[in-house]
């Protein structure tokens, strides 16, 4: 086992990572652990605990350290004796020094994120340092892993924050933070935002983050739920609770808007309400509908997966639409929302749309043009 020295009442006492405290002469003084982050011995002979008080921070081996008067008295690293594991339980930061699950300790802390290379931010007793890991998980979860640099073959800690996700920053762009449960646990300035956008995967329409980490590569945190889409383009993800109460289900709700555009059966759309240039464009798994109405016009829908269960639903693009005319160039009009709408698609067909026979045709075009294929349907 490890050990780190200490006095008490002017006796230089050994601390081992048992939880024991023995005297210079071998003799036992009593048990350690933890109080307000501070150690608390209990004499092995009675009386009052006594308190010691100590720094906590992780070095750049991603150890947590035990100091005193700016002197490190111990890093608890992987050893022969063991790998120390730390977690998170309801936010309280649990600690094993050496992994065999006999003694435990445990402290307080507040928690950021370092926007500039996403990793996690620990505060103790107001002292702040930096772990450098990653964020990945399958189930929705605040989950940061990180390795001891000194021992990479080891199993790595993982901390997973126990709270709920709600969306932030721009309107244009899908991002998360992360709310922890318990008031005042994150860090001023360094909040628990993601370092990136959230895209749509398309096969099962759940959020997921792909981000690069700095040390690790190519990390993914996947969001299990269901998606809706509402009246006016309004996506409505539901991510659920994780399996091991770390996580409070949460509605994020995403503004969007629908152009039409040459497709091969997905939906692509454009967060936010502004149809900026620069909004985040995202595309939701589905497929294509295109059923005749009476005469030449058009009834356009969308089934799409709309949970993690496979059950579908249909959004509809477009009532009594119809391909029109106007001075040489191609429009669509139709209805949606109870309101008509026209757009100018001529740009956006390739010649080979047009064809002599079959297809749709062009309501008043001089010259009896057909259009055969649109947004990735062929008729």
């Amino acid at each position: 086992m490890q050990t780190f020295s200490l006095p008490i009442n002017g006796i230089q006492c050994h601390f081992d990572t048992d939880g024991v405290v023995t005297k210079p002469d071998g003799h036992e003084f009593g048990k350690w652990t933890t109080a307000d982050n501070a150690l608390s011995v209990k004499p092995a002979e009675g009386g009052d605990a006594i308190k010691i008080a100590v720094d906590w921070a992780f070095n750049g081996n991603n150890q947590l350290t035990i100091a005193q008067g700016g002197t490190v008295l111990m890093a608890f690293a992987a050893s022969t004796d063991g790998l120390p594991r730390l977690q998170l339980r309801n936010n309280v930061l649990f600690v094993d020094p050496d992994g065999d699950g006999d003694f435990w300790f445990q402290l307080t802390c507040k928690f950021g994120l370092n926007a500039a290379n996403g990793n996690l931010v620990v505060a103790i007793n107001g002292k702040e340092s930096e772990i450098d890991g990653y964020l990945a998980d399958t189930q929705s979860r605040f989950r940061f892993e990180f390795p001891d640099k000194s021992f990479p073959s080891g199993v790595p800690n993982a901390f997973v924050l126990a709270g709920a996700w709600e969306p932030t920053g721009k309107k244009d762009e899908i991002r998360l933070h992360f709310v922890p449960k318990g008031a005042g646990l994150e860090i001023p300035g360094k909040p628990l935002n993601l370092p990136g956008q959230l895209k749509v995967d398309p096969r099962r329409n759940h959020l997921e983050l792909f981000y690069q980490s700095n040390s690790f590569g190519a990390k993914r945190l996947q969001f299990a739920g269901s998606l809706e889409i509402k009246k006016g383009w309004k996506l409505v993800f539901r991510i659920d609770n994780a399996s091991d109460g770390s996580l409070k289900a949460s509605t994020i709700e995403v503004e969007s808007t629908f152009e039409w555009d040459g497709g091969q059966g997905a939906l692509v759309l454009k967060v936010g309400k502004s149809k900026s240039n620069t909004a985040q464009q995202i595309t939701v798994g589905g497929r294509l509908q295109a059923t005749f109405d009476s005469g030449a016009s058009l009834r356009w829908d969308f089934e799409y997966i709309n949970s993690k269960t496979g059950s579908k639903s249909t959004t509809n693009l477009a009532t009594a639409l119809q391909f029109v005319s106007k001075n040489a160039e191609v429009f669509i009009e139709y209805r949606k929302d109870g309101e008509t709408v026209s757009r100018k698609i001529t740009g956006k067909l390739v010649q080979d749309d047009f064809v002599l026979s079959g297809g749709i045709e062009v309501v008043n075009d001089p010259n009896g043009r057909r259009v055969g294929a649109f947004l990735g349907v062929s008729w």
